[in-house]
This record gives C-alpha cells, sequence and structure tokens, in this order.
C-alpha cells in the first residue's frame, strides 16, 4: 500500500506546475552528476531554492521526469 501511495504522489508531482518562488542569492552546484540536498532551520527558504533549482534544470532542457521531490519532506 505504502508503495503505490509514493508511486501517486510522484505521479501527481510530474502532472503539477511547479510554484511561484522567490529568488534567493544562493548559488547551488546543479551538474555534478550528485544528489543535492539542503539542511536548516524552518522556514529558511529550503524547499523554494530547490524549486528554483528544478526550473533552472527544467530550462537547461532537463527531463521534469528525472526530477524527483516529494512535497511536505
Amino acid at each position: 500500500m505504502k508503495k503505490e501511495l509514493i508511486k501517486e504522489v510522484v505521479r501527481n508531482f510530474h502532472k503539477s506546475k511547479l510554484p511561484p518562488t522567490k529568488l534567493r542569492d544562493i548559488a547551488i552546484p546543479l551538474h555534478t552528476g550528485k544528489i543535492i540536498t539542503l539542511s536548516g532551520v524552518r522556514r529558511s527558504g529550503k524547499t523554494c531554492t530547490l524549486i528554483n533549482c528544478m526550473k533552472e534544470l527544467i530550462q537547461s532542457l532537463t527531463p521534469f521526469s528525472s526530477l524527483d521531490q516529494i512535497p511536505g519532506s
């Protein structure tokens, strides 16, 4: 059951549009071939920063299906 729920969340994420976000003055290395993790205190802009990274990757023609983020995690 959990596996199907995770699949559904990922499917819904890929169907949705990315929300508007505030641009932050931070540079994240995106083309390293490695997993990117941001950590920090609550409400410091981690999710918005990752969404901005996704938008940048989409603009650089990275397939949307390779961008995974589970909302609320």
